[in-house]
């Protein structure tokens, strides 16, 4: 791991983690590391002096997001934890590897997986503050392939669940519709390529990434629904940034 200023100098450097790192999150005074063995290594944020190590998944570490004090993990050994470093707790199980893992308001929690589906919940403090307890879960349907990113928009209790696929779909479950069992995603728009990932830009909007080099910004209406607000393609904007330096250098 390394860390920058904003000038691009490098401040400070870990020491080998053991593997290749595909996650990270920051939570409170800790930064988390997950490893492609497994491994969840604690830092210092600053000196990023290795602080701990937790306890492992059997698997690659695919996504680390805060949750309450801790964070949860989603990992190629099909679970997703919530908890600290050293005490963690299986929220659930998927059928095949986990993407990706997004929490809302510290109470509502979505993956994304290899299996097709998408698995979420609503999750508290177990009684006594040890652990972590699933209060009403649900499996939407939709994707026809691997499903690589998830995010969670509006409110915790109800949230709406966006999912990108490598079908090329991103798709949306409202879940404060009729019924509780399995629900069919609805198509919201569709890339040239698979989608990648997702970047939460507030409780409302999110930024979502294709291999096409498409980015779009979706947000919730005040009806509860999601649309696309704007749309970029990178290849557009590398264009009219070198267009712009020439006639600069003009």
């Amino acid at each position: 791991m390394h860390r920058c200023n904003a000038g691009g100098e490098l401040l400070a450097v870990t020491d080998p983690l053991g593997a290749p790192v595909p996650s990270l999150c920051r939570t409170r005074d800790l930064l988390v590391a997950g490893t492609y063995n497994g491994a969840l290594v604690g830092l210092d944020p600053a000196a990023l002096t290795e602080t701990g190590r937790g306890e492992p998944h059997d698997g690659s570490v695919k996504s680390l997001v805060p949750l309450g004090d801790g964070f949860a993990s989603a990992a190629t050994d099909r679970t997703v934890a919530a908890g600290g470093l050293y005490d963690r707790t299986v929220l659930w199980e998927h059928g095949n590897l986990v993407n990706a893992v997004a929490v809302l308001g510290g109470r509502a929690v979505a993956t994304a997986s290899r299996d097709h589906t998408v698995r979420v919940g609503r999750v508290r403090a177990a009684d006594g503050g040890e652990g972590w307890e699933v209060v009403r879960g649900a499996t939407l349907l939709g994707p026809d392939e691997s499903v690589k990113c998830v995010a969670l928009l509006g409110d915790p209790e109800s949230p709406v669940v966006l999912a990108g696929s490598y079908d090329f779909g991103l798709y949306r479950w409202r879940t404060d519709e009729e019924g509780a069992g399995l629900r069919s995603g609805r198509l919201v728009d569709e890339f040239r390529q698979g989608v990648s990932c997702m970047a939460p830009l507030d409780g409302r909007r999110v930024a979502v990434a294709g291999w096409d080099g498409q980015i779009l910004v979706v947000e919730l209406d005040a009806d509860g629904e999601v649309r696309v607000s704007r749309r970029f393609d990178l290849d557009a904007l590398a264009r009219e940034a070198c267009r712009r330096t020439w006639a600069v250098a003009g």
